[in-house]
């Protein structure tokens, strides 16, 4: 087997302080605890059963709140076997669980030669099935000892808990004055909070080494972020105080679960794992509404919006139309470009202008309103009435009458009453005809908003009058009208249609 080197410099450094300290009043006799937070445990040590010669700990490891080791001795307690070989207690006050422990020493600390714990009592040893050298405890075992002065004691089971507590056995007589224990890194959970789709760049945990000389570079740090996807942490700091950040996007909103851990990178069984909880919220939606003109069979695009986030797909979102009319029903999602589109069809039961109010929402939970006015008209029967485009569009108008061409197209014919029999509905661009007077058989009643035509040219070859289409206007009608040439139509310009 190859021989494991002696723990480097730092690690011994670590332990040296309070160690030495230790070492002075242990040949007194007396348990001292340098460095603890809180008052330490007094002899006997019951973290250890009666094994052996030995009816309790000789020696107890307390893991202080800050990772830093304290080792207790009684010495009162002599060896297990009556000759040389130690019982050690482990208690766990850090704060968190423990997986590991390094501990190096003089002496054969780890030189084990057949006669450990399980030796004296099988139910010392009872189910660990990971220790082979019989001097583990029912929850401990031993890894990296090929070199007889260090190894690194395992706690088994999901490790040792906070606040509890286990034991095992060294080959020798170990006193506190010869073991070097590496203060335990101590690592805190960070809650994460961030959006979707949008970069998260910052701090998932921090990290306390009672070490006040260690630096960044010591330690090496990876964070799996809960959604299978893993990177490595950046780590920052100064006097054993460090920060572990990471940068990730998350394509989802959700809860999630970052486990962070931290390796002493001169020793790898020395490690923290915490688990951050990440809360990502749905990205932001921002709607915008239109405004169009249609026949009261309304089939048309109501609403765009965006989606902050840069993932979303037509299946992740929803949309509702109130109508205006007191009705409401689905609307139906698309795309358009780089934006998503709301459309929907509807029947209003009169025409006019309407206020149609979209909600739109994401499976995350992100909403958006957009407001879009929508006039709803309809065509005269038979044909469409016209005004010139001397006509005052902001005002009154004149669409049918005996002064039409007075009030509209001086230049027309006096026979042009204001109706052109076109079977199409009118589009702009194109041209009309009719015949004059009440022969051209305007309708007996008209749309309260009807679409009409806007000419610039009326002319008339015998019985025959025609024009062109430069405009189609929405008219709001007054009351009065009548097919008759002497009654006049009249009404307001509230929209175009085209041109």
């Amino acid at each position: 087997m190859s021989m494991q080197m002696p723990k480097p410099v730092r690690s011994i450094r670590k332990a040296a302080v309070a160690l030495a300290s230790v070492a002075l009043c242990a040949a007194f006799g007396v348990a001292v605890a340098p460095a603890a937070s809180a008052a330490n445990p007094a002899p006997p040590f019951g973290q250890c059963p009666s094994i052996g010669a030995s009816p309790s700990c000789a020696i107890l490891i307390v893991i202080n709140p800050d990772g830093s080791p304290t080792v207790l001795t009684d010495p009162s307690v002599g060896p297990y076997d009556s000759i040389e070989d130690t019982l050690i207690g482990v208690q766990n006050n850090s704060g968190q669980t423990i997986t590991a422990m390094p501990i190096s020493g003089t002496g054969i600390p780890f030189g084990f030669d057949g006669d450990g714990i399980c030796t004296y009592a099988n139910s010392n040893c009872a189910g660990n099935t990971q220790d082979s050298t019989g001097y583990g405890g029912p929850r401990t075992y031993f890894t990296d000892y090929s070199s007889p002065n260090s190894g690194t004691v395992n706690f088994n089971v999901g490790g040792l808990a906070d606040g509890t507590s286990t034991y095992f056995s060294l080959e020798g007589a170990v006193n506190a004055s010869s073991l070097v224990i590496d203060s335990l890194i101590k690592a805190t959970p960070v809650a994460v909070n961030a959006v979707e789709g949008a970069p998260f760049s910052g701090t998932v945990a921090t990290v306390k080494d009672a070490d006040t000389t260690s630096t960044p570079g010591e330690y090496t740090a990876t964070i799996d972020w809960g959604d299978s996807t893993t990177s490595s942490g950046t780590l920052s700091g100064t006097s054993g105080n460090f920060t572990v950040s990471g940068t990730h996007t998350y394509t989802e909103e959700g809860s999630y679960t970052a486990t962070v851990t931290v390796t002493d990178a001169d020793n790898a069984s020395n490690t923290a794992t915490v688990q951050s909880a990440v809360t990502i919220s749905d990205a932001a939606l921002s709607a915008a509404g239109l405004t169009f003109n249609s026949t009261n069979p309304v089939s048309h695009t109501l609403a765009t919006f965006t989606d902050a986030d840069p993932n979303g797909a037509v299946a992740d979102y929803t949309a509702t139309v109130s109508w205006g009319d007191g009705t409401s029903s689905a609307g139906t999602i698309g795309t358009s470009g780089s934006q998503f589109t709301v459309s929907g069809t509807h029947t209003y039961a009169a025409f006019g202008p309407y206020t149609v109010a979209v909600h739109v929402c994401d499976v995350g939970g992100s909403c958006a309103d957009a407001t879009t006015q929508v006039l709803t008209f309809g065509y005269a029967t038979g044909g469409s009435f016209a005004i010139g485009t001397a006509a005052n569009t902001a005002g009154t108008v004149n669409w049918w009458g005996p002064q039409w061409a007075q009030n509209n197209l001086a230049t027309a014919p006096s026979a042009f009453k204001g109706f052109e029999t076109s079977a199409a509905p009118p589009t702009c661009g194109s041209t009309w005809t009719t015949t004059g007077g009440a022969s051209s058989n305007p309708p007996a009643s008209v749309p309260t908003y009807m679409a009409v035509v806007v000419t610039d040219s009326v002319t008339q070859s015998g019985s025959t009058i025609t024009g062109n289409v430069g405009k189609v206007v929405i008219v709001k009608t007054d009351p009065g009208y009548a097919p008759g040439v002497g009654n006049a139509g009249t009404g307001t310009v509230v929209g175009t249609i085209c041109g």
